[in-house]
């Protein structure tokens, strides 16, 4: 999913000398509209991120730690738009087919402001296949973003499929969650697939106590 002008720099090569492997992803700098680089899931992206991987990725309990530094921190949006994140997300590898991922001190700071995120999710994948292009990935867990005025709390009811093949891989196509805000008393319940057909689009079905509309995100 990188385009040719992302550098991917290797600083550490080797498991045997025990501290693990280190890469560095450069995505370049924020530049001018659209901001950043476009990726070929269709997200423009900026800055840089680290990973540093414990042990061999087909070991049990491996742990990949994705770093985004506050003097490197790392852009991700639509290209007008894009959130800074610095921080922390650790994913365990529990099995073959299962991860854990958790975050550490992981800020978004938008035009809102700095949001602290939370995050306990487990990731499944549904297919055999090496690598990520062409899987099926499945989310379950929670998500917490706390801002200085406001607290907006994500369960997830069913878990929520993504399919990264290019022409789908920004999407998420089924699943359902539930949000609370904690500046309102409404119930939120969000339906990626409300047509049932699992189409690889940017609409969804938001039901505000009981009413229901058709959206796009």
């Amino acid at each position: 999913f990188l385009p040719d002008v992302v550098d991917i720099i290797f600083l550490d090569t080797k498991f045997d000398d025990g501290d693990g492997v280190e890469v560095e992803i450069d995505f370049g700098p924020l530049g001018n509209t659209p901001l950043g680089v476009l990726c070929k899931d269709g997200i423009y992206r900026a800055g840089k991120i680290q990973l540093l991987l414990d042990k061999p990725y087909s070991e049990p309990d491996a742990t990949l730690a994705i770093r985004m530094p506050k003097e490197n921190p790392f852009y991700s949006g639509d290209g007008e738009h894009l959130t800074k994140f610095t921080g922390l997300i650790m994913l365990n590898r529990e099995d073959d087919k299962n991860v854990s991922l958790s975050t550490k001190e992981l800020v978004a700071a938008n035009g809102t402001g700095d949001n602290d995120v939370r995050a306990e999710l487990e990731i499944s994948k549904n297919n055999d296949l090496l690598g990520l292009l062409n899987s099926e990935l499945e989310f379950d867990g929670w998500l917490e973003i706390e801002g200085a005025r406001s607290k907006v709390l994500i369960e997830v009811i069913e878990p929520l499929l993504k399919k990264y093949i290019h022409s789908c891989a920004k999407y998420v196509v089924d699943g359902e969650l539930d949000i609370e805000l904690s500046n309102s008393a409404s119930h939120i319940e969000v339906d990626f697939d409300p047509f049932e057909d699992q189409a690889c689009d940017n609409e969804i079905e938001v039901t505000i106590n009981g009413k229901s509309i058709i959206e796009t995100y």
